[in-house]
């Protein structure tokens, strides 16, 4: 295996230990960056330092890197008998200083995991940061199955390739299951079998050990990271230890026990994240302090999916941190669409999450609710784009369309291999669509021809079909019409100079003798009510999105006030900051409930105009005061970019006005309770 890192031999206390330094690349920071801190990396049991090069290779390679075989393990002198964690963290502490090393943030994975935990508790002033990865408390965790453990006694697995593909499924889960192949290659490629003694000693120092009295003492800010298919670490030893070391956060990846070695592109990003909070608000955008768990879920609603839904969402949110987060502020910055990410969005597989047939999931309405929040957690202009594509475009479609072009429209949509855009809004009418629409249709033979303007009409700058609404000249009703991109007389222009959602690229339409022929006329869509109908489904994602912003603003200020220090201390200690926190939970928290309930209703059939207006007027206000409250809590950096909640400040403007604003929705709504209508 190629490495990345100089392996060379350190003797320390008289011990000789292979150890690998990848060291960081300076000429990768800007120059004004604060070096970061070295990070420790310890493996799990019976495995060289080899084993982790695919998890090396993704990390910032601005960062010093150190891994080590343990005494007896890999390239490394046997001891001279039997050790414990006590001794075995001295002697890393000692390799440390020989290195030239003073703190480090540590990562440990499995055995290695409980190595870290022990270090972090007893050598507090080498480490930073703690990453605990697939591992638990010792003698005190939830067991694996016997079966699994009775493979964990010996070192068979790394001396018999032919046994390890046999057992990989068992004993690692996740991609293991299917693709056994891969973790046998992972654990042959280079990886160093050392003595059958080192192997039983390292089982040794393990022998009635536990975490469980001392985690409380681990101050030290703490990712646990934790596979979903875990089979020699069950789940819910991670959650275990989320409850009891006081400064940790939990994120759970869709794998199994190796996930740093068969999922290192999606989880390293994750540790680099955590790892680089301490830099937040001074080297950009690298510097999320959030990582892949929302902190937000105060209720624990993601609990109302099914095992399923959960881990879509987890794919969602992962693909948004990795793909959307680390370039989102550049696109937002220059007016531009990352058009790079619509195949990872293709991949994933939420497009018309809630239709059923035509090439779509048929998932329930609480799933696809909570994917447009999580699309918003991380950026609103791509739950936009998302939301006018997969709701507005296609909704239009799938519920004014007849069977044929429902078939000829949605599958491709639904891959996202057509973008669809939603035309409804004009220059001179938003509020009054409803009895003000200029845009005409005129009927001419089998065809009809469209006239007039249309304005804020997200994706149309590059959308492959249109649905633009208009009123008939014979009947005087609203009608839809899917107009295909580059139909003569139909021109979009780009919107410029926003201050909000500057990545969706709204469009200035004008439509000039346009022709559609009828067999692209909705035909279900036959007065303003059936536009209405879509309305209602879209207004309910939207409130959604709300709550989305709302979460994503919440997590960075609270993110950004658990490192910020001010007077030697973080700012999280602060009464008021804690106040402005608190307050933001509750917005958040009040929102997803709602939303949730809302989710039901429709899934029920029993959502009605009202039922979704009242969300959107609701959570779009509770949105636009958490995220000034966020912009508050970080002082003037809140207006910095680089931290992200000035991001989310502007974008709530948009999401508060578009698809109905506040005051409209609060007439459905007085119209619904009163049963008069206010409305002139």
């Amino acid at each position: 295996m190629f490495m990345t890192a100089e392996v060379r031999s350190v003797a320390v206390r008289g011990r000789q230990l292979r150890v690998a330094v990848r060291p960081g690349r300076r000429g990768l920071r800007l120059s004004a960056a604060p070096r970061r801190t070295p990070l420790l990396l310890i493996n799990g049991i019976g495995a060289s330092l080899e084993l982790l090069e695919p998890f090396v290779r993704e990390l910032d390679p601005a960062v010093d890197v150190i891994r080590f075989d343990p005494p007896g393990v890999g390239g490394s002198g046997p001891p001279v008998g039997p050790y414990r964690f006590t001794g075995l963290c001295a002697l890393v502490a000692g390799m440390l200083t020989e290195l030239g090393y003073g703190q480090v943030d540590v990562l440990g994975i499995s055995w290695g995991g409980a190595v870290a935990q022990h270090f972090a508790a007893f050598q507090r002033s080498r480490c930073r940061r703690l990453v605990l990865v697939a591992t638990a408390t010792g003698a005190l965790m939830v067991p694996a199955r016997p079966s699994v453990l009775a493979n964990l006694v010996t070192p068979r697995r790394y001396l018999d390739r032919g046994y390890l593909e046999r057992v990989a499924g068992n004993l690692y889960g996740g991609s293991a299951r299917d693709h056994p192949g891969q973790i046998t290659t992972a654990m042959n490629n280079g990886n160093r079998v050392g003595p059958s003694r080192g192997y039983l000693y390292q089982l040794a120092a393990g022998a009635g050990w536990t975490s469980v009295p001392f985690l409380p003492l681990i101050k030290q800010p703490t990712l646990i990271v934790a596979g979903d298919d875990d089979p020699i670490i069950p789940l819910a030893n991670a959650r275990l230890m989320r409850r009891l070391i006081p400064n940790s956060r939990l994120h759970v990846y869709h794998g199994g026990h190796l996930g740093l070695v068969t999922e290192a592109e999606q989880l390293a990003p994750v540790v680099d994240g955590f790892l680089a909070a301490s830099l937040q608000g001074r080297t950009g955008m690298a510097n999320d302090a959030r990582t892949a768990v929302t902190d937000a879920d105060f209720y624990l609603i993601e609990q109302m999916l099914e095992p399923e839904g959960r881990q879509l969402l987890l794919r969602v949110r992962e693909f948004m941190e990795k793909s959307v987060q680390p370039v989102i502020n550049h696109y937002w910055t220059r007016e531009e669409f990352p058009f790079d990410v619509v195949s990872g969005l293709r991949h994933l597989g939420i497009v018309g999450l809630n239709y059923e047939g035509f090439g779509c999931p048929g998932r329930d309405c609480l799933l696809d609710g909570m994917v447009a929040m999580e699309l918003a957690r991380v950026d609103s202009s791509i739950a936009t784009f998302f939301g006018v594509h997969s709701g507005l475009a296609m909704g239009s479609i799938y519920l004014c369309g007849s069977d044929e072009q429902k078939e000829r429209w949605l599958p491709p949509m639904a891959r996202l291999e057509k973008i669809g855009a939603f035309g409804l809004t004009e220059p001179e009418v938003g509020s009054g669509a409803a009895g003000g629409l200029t845009t005409t249709a005129r009927r001419d033979g089998d065809d009809w021809v469209l006239d007039g303007q249309k304005k804020w009409i997200g994706n149309a700058t590059f959308a492959d079909y249109v649905v633009i609404w208009a009123r008939s000249l014979e009947d005087g009703q609203v009608k839809g019409f899917v107009v295909e991109k580059g139909t003569p007389g139909f021109a979009p222009s780009k919107m410029r100079d926003k201050i909000a959602l500057r990545v969706v690229q709204n469009a200035y339409i004008t439509l000039d003798g346009v022709r559609v022929r009828e067999e692209n006329r909705l035909q279900n869509a036959n007065t303003f009510r059936d536009t209405a109908a879509v309305l209602r489904m879209t207004r309910a994602g939207v409130a959604w999105m709300a709550t989305g912003c709302g979460r994503g603003a919440y997590e960075h200020a609270l993110a950004y006030a658990r490192q910020r220090q001010q007077f030697g201390k973080p700012i999280a200690g602060f009464q008021l900051v804690q106040d402005l926190l608190v307050r933001m939970l509750a917005n958040v928290t009040s929102s997803a409930c709602l939303c949730a309930r809302l989710a039901a209703l429709q899934q029920a059939d029993l959502a009605e105009d009202h039922h979704s207006a009242l969300a959107k007027a609701f959570c779009t206000v509770r949105m636009r005061e958490a995220t000034g409250w966020a912009r508050e809590l970080l002082g003037g950096n809140g207006i910095l970019l680089e931290n992200h909640v000035g991001r989310f400040v502007a974008d709530s403007e948009a999401i508060y006005s578009y698809e109905g604003t506040r005051e409209i929705n609060t007439l459905i709504v007085g119209r619904a309770i009163t049963g008069t209508s206010a409305f002139v």
